[in-house]
């Protein structure tokens, strides 16, 4: 019997990989990718695919909870980092430590880790769910990171951003929902997009369209700027 890890199992990182091989086949010059992070499996794989694959140019961040940044301190201090006892509302985010092929990957190929707090994460999931979108808080933080103004010289730019999982109950959505605890950043100059105008149809029961820019579902179609890939 094999142990697999649930995120820094070698074989399962070159796994996570080909999300950024099809990423690159329907955006073939991503300027910006945006993924989720927690121990670090999902972005080590998408980071190495894409920068291995010779867009050494495209700017890949990971996203993580200030409450529970392993990774990034990780990053910071060059060297894996633990500690038991980080809490998140995005639980999937919130590991006791960085994998350690993870961040070896991470270190190489990620450009920077952002920092979401526990609101804007709220608040992330609650506008997902008012675009049509199930996602747990977890899955949700690579939009977050958008949403709230928080990459660096993203206007005009290409940008992809990788949504994970709906592993959230009708009563946690319902209360997220209900409690979002920030302003809609849409009412604001923050948000960028009009996400404020937005409205979402079908098209193929497959991908569903955000205004005129905004793309998400499966990475089968992309707009003009930004693709939001969704991974179930």
């Amino acid at each position: 019997m094999h142990y697999l890890h649930p995120f820094d199992d070698i074989h399962l990182i070159c796994g996570h990989g080909s999300t950024g091989l099809e990423i690159l086949e329907e955006v073939p010059d991503p300027d910006v990718i945006l993924v989720c992070c927690g121990g670090g499996g999902l972005l080590a794989g998408i980071s190495a695919a894409v920068k291995l694959s010779g867009k050494s140019h495209t700017r890949i961040y990971g996203v993580e909870p200030e409450q529970a940044c392993l990774m990034y301190m990780s990053k910071q201090l060059g060297k894996v980092v633990q500690n038991p006892s980080v809490h998140s509302i995005a639980s999937g985010l919130a590991p006791p430590y960085a994998g350690n092929n993870a961040y070896r990957h991470v270190a190489k190929y990620v450009d920077d880790i952002l920092l979401l707090s526990e609101a804007e994460i709220i608040a992330s999931v609650s506008r997902l769910y008012h675009a049509g979108l199930v996602v747990e808080p977890a899955g949700a933080a690579a939009f977050g990171a958008l949403l709230f103004d928080k990459v660096p010289d993203v206007k005009g730019k290409k940008v992809v951003v990788v949504i994970t999982g709906g592993n959230v109950s009708p009563q946690e959505l319902c209360n997220i929902v209900q409690t979002t605890p920030l302003q809609d950043p849409s009412d604001d100059e923050v948000a960028r997009n009009n996400l404020d105008q937005q409205k979402s149809v079908s098209v193929n029961n497959e991908v569903q369209y955000y205004e005129e820019n905004v793309v998400t579902g499966s990475v089968q179609h992309c707009e003009d700027n930004v693709a939001t890939v969704s991974i179930q």
